[in-house]
């Protein structure tokens, strides 16, 4: 059992002799193997039982787009052990969060996840910013 974290129960094999792939098993592994990701059985297990979403998909095509594919790919690895500490609700928010704002990193959807679990409320992620004018200027040629 990992520190302050409560045991996750284990889907078992309903046919004798039957596989039960879960992602979040081989997700320590592949830290240090990303490039194993993007071609393991366990990914395409997660993503036809519906547990690897599209908001997941979504942030490994940008994360390797913005990091590289080997970087990139250890961010979406990092953000996916979120959620072994944190709700689903949360770490999806949260990765909407750093989508939006084109911070493709774990670390960002760490911190977005957590505000959206405090119940922060923030308006809209990036603030509008007003138009550029030029100063007026008065008849004489000097700034009003």
């Amino acid at each position: 059992m990992s520190a302050g974290r409560a045991p996750q129960p284990h889907k078992h094999a309903v046919e004798r002799f039957g596989e039960s792939i879960d992602l979040d098993h081989y997700l320590e592994v592949l830290q240090h193997k990303p490039g194993a990701l993007p071609g393991s059985t366990a990914l395409a297990a997660a993503r036809t039982a519906g547990t690897f979403t599209a908001a997941h998909e979504a942030f490994g095509q940008e994360s390797r787009k913005v990091n590289g594919d080997s970087r990139g790919t250890r961010e979406l690895i990092d953000m996916l052990l979120l959620h072994s500490s944190m709700r689903a609700v949360d770490v999806t928010a949260g990765i909407r969060a750093a989508l939006t704002v084109g911070a493709v990193t774990a670390d960002v959807v760490a911190v977005e996840a957590r505000l959206h679990a405090s119940g922060t409320v923030r308006a809209g992620l990036v603030r509008p910013v007003a138009p550029l004018t030029k100063p007026s200027t008065t008849a004489s040629g000097s700034s009003a």
